[in-house]
């Protein structure tokens, strides 16, 4: 979904570029069609790593960014090829129905009668910043004290993998480390797919998320969301719904996050309902515009 971050460390950076154009040139060489659907990119730092990635892109035919901020920062590139702007494929993705989603919560333990918080920690953003496990626990505390149930939802797993690649295991260390797991649940079903959480999301009265995707649902179920934000992405398509941004700064204080997460949840006027429906309709109709320019070069 990101391509050519160049504020990871010098050999993640170098590594994920060798391997993102290591299946564009077996493409090349096999003759076969090489396209990149909806994506982010950057930020692209460092003179040298800017001309790499200027010189790959400019083997494509055009480039679809994830919105308008990021998409700026693209043609700032210089490149000789198109670069649009398309909200993200995911958002014409129907989720699995509700029917479905309430039985499931219901055999989780929740009661989908009551009010339930969501909430996603990310590896990636544990990556970056020390206390996020520390916060996520201060967050479901909160919640727990106004006697809210609340559901730790992993949005990106990687088999095998630890909490530093893998939000499943972040999340399973989360929970076995909370000292209070009263009204705390964790999905930790690995064969669930995007639709079937996506339709568990609808049941959420608030959501937390350091997952872009996880946005993504919440926006697609009507979901009231605030964000950690580390990337231009998150307010690029928050941009699309809403117009008071609900986005946590990177290295935001523990007790100024809590305050802003307290303040957005109180008071929800920011958040629209049936103006994020209707806008929905037309980010789906600005995604298929995408894939059908996609599907003009196949």
């Amino acid at each position: 979904g990101i391509e050519y971050n160049g504020e990871i460390s010098f050999i993640k950076k170098w590594f994920h570029y060798y391997r993102v154009n290591y299946i564009q040139g077996l493409a090349r060489k096999y003759n076969k069609i090489y396209l990149k659907t909806q994506k982010s990119y950057g930020p692209f730092n460092g003179k040298f790593f800017r001309f790499m990635v200027k010189r790959t892109l400019n083997k494509l035919p055009f480039v679809l960014v994830r919105g308008k901020e990021n998409t700026e920062q693209v043609k700032d590139l210089g490149l000789k090829v198109p670069v649009y702007d398309f909200p993200d494929v995911s958002f014409v993705l129907n989720p699995e129905n509700k029917e479905w989603a309430e039985q499931y919560l219901t055999k989780l333990g929740l009661d989908t009668n009551k009010e339930i918080i969501g909430i996603s920690p990310s590896y990636v953003i544990n990556n970056l910043e020390k206390n996020h496990l520390d916060l996520c626990k201060k967050i479901i505390s909160y919640f727990q004290s106004q006697g809210k149930q609340v559901l730790i939802i992993p949005h990106g797993i990687n088999n095998n993998g630890d909490i530093n690649s893998c939000d499943l295991a972040l999340s399973k260390y989360l929970y076995n480390d909370l000292e209070n797991k009263k009204n705390v649940f964790f999905i930790e079903d690995i064969k669930l797919e995007y639709k079937h959480v996506r339709s568990i999301m609808g049941f959420l009265s608030f959501y937390v998320t350091g997952r872009y995707h996880g946005l993504i649902s919440s926006l697609y179920m009507g979901v009231p969301t605030v964000v950690f934000s580390w990337h231009v992405k998150y307010r690029d398509v928050l941009s699309l719904f809403l117009d008071k941004f609900p986005m946590i700064k990177p290295n935001t204080s523990s007790e100024e996050t809590l305050k802003v997460i307290k303040e957005y949840y109180d008071n929800q006027k920011w958040f629209d309902k049936d103006k994020v429906k209707q806008k929905l309709e037309e980010v789906k109709k600005e995604v298929n515009v995408g894939l059908r320019l996609i599907e003009s070069k196949c």
